[in-house]
């Protein structure tokens, strides 16, 4: 019979299992909640300006950064790179479109992410979404 108060007897209750599907939405439920998404809002080249107009998405989630660049009506640019963050130093590995090493200097607010790069002395001021 089912246990009554008092008698030794302890009555266990398991989690109801997650399905597959509640399992795969749960995580992408989590990782979206990490994913932070900001935009290209100006740019200072110091080494002078293509004249073109560039638009720019970052997408940052765990340590991976995807970056979406359009210049004029060109095809969109895809890169994807594996990011280290240290006190002020971004290090990007990048895997795509071809693997190399970038080292840049950056600062975040709540708000606003800026990069410097040092090798293009370029100055980028993103905005989050």
């Amino acid at each position: 019979g089912a246990p009554s108060e008092g008698d030794g007897r302890v009555r266990l209750v398991l989690p109801r299992l997650l399905t597959h599907g509640e399992l795969r939405a749960s995580v992408r439920a989590e990782e979206g909640a990490r994913r932070r998404t900001y935009v290209l809002t100006s740019r200072k080249d110091w080494q002078g300006s293509c004249g073109c107009t560039t638009r720019q998405k970052i997408t940052v989630s765990g340590g991976k950064i995807q970056l979406v660049t359009r210049t004029d009506s060109k095809p969109d640019q895809h890169m994807s790179a594996t990011a280290t963050f240290a006190s002020n130093k971004l290090s990007l590995a990048v895997d795509c479109p071809t693997a190399a090493k970038q080292e840049h200097t950056y600062t975040a607010t709540a708000t606003e992410l800026q990069i410097f790069s040092a090798s293009d002395q370029a100055l980028s001021v993103y905005t989050k979404k």
